[in-house]
């Protein structure tokens, strides 16, 4: 079984997004071993945006396992098949495990941008942070039930 990690800016406050989120970490459970990692928010107190984005990279950096896929919106545009035909992919020539990664509201740094294997990206529209992570657990679910032939449950 792939072990995938959610690795993330910040914790989740609004209660349905909380909700959303757990019901596909539920889901998603029965294909994957899902881990939720979070690190902390920086302060911008005293501080420019770039600076908490570094900041706030440098913990990311030190947690990352596996194949990284950061999300961006200068990245990759996959379709759900072809994001499933990715991971299964990963998981044919030996990938144990996938670490995909969310930034803060001030982005990541370039250092970040650059050690992921691959950058995402869900379009050209910008989502909060927090969204992105509903829409991420949304998509990793479709992805598992593409690689099972498992229909998709709304």
């Amino acid at each position: 079984m792939i072990r995938v990690t959610l690795l993330t800016v910040g914790s989740v406050k609004e209660k349905w997004l909380k909700e959303g989120i757990d019901e596909y970490v539920k889901r998603i459970s029965r294909f994957a071993k899902l881990t939720v990692a979070e690190v902390e928010e920086s302060p911008l107190k005293g501080s420019t945006p770039q600076k908490v984005a570094q900041q706030e990279s440098r913990l990311l950096l030190q947690q990352l396992r596996g194949y990284v896929i950061l999300l961006d919106i200068g990245g990759e545009q996959l379709s759900s098949p072809g994001l499933a035909a990715k991971v299964q992919g990963l998981a044919a020539s030996g990938a144990g495990e996938l670490t995909f990664v969310i930034g803060g509201s001030h982005g990541v740094s370039q250092e970040l941008r650059e050690r992921a294997d691959l950058r995402l990206s869900f379009g050209a529209a910008t989502f909060p942070h927090q969204l992105a992570r509903l829409m991420l657990v949304e998509q990793l679910y479709r992805v598992f039930c593409i690689n099972s032939n498992t229909p998709y449950h709304k």
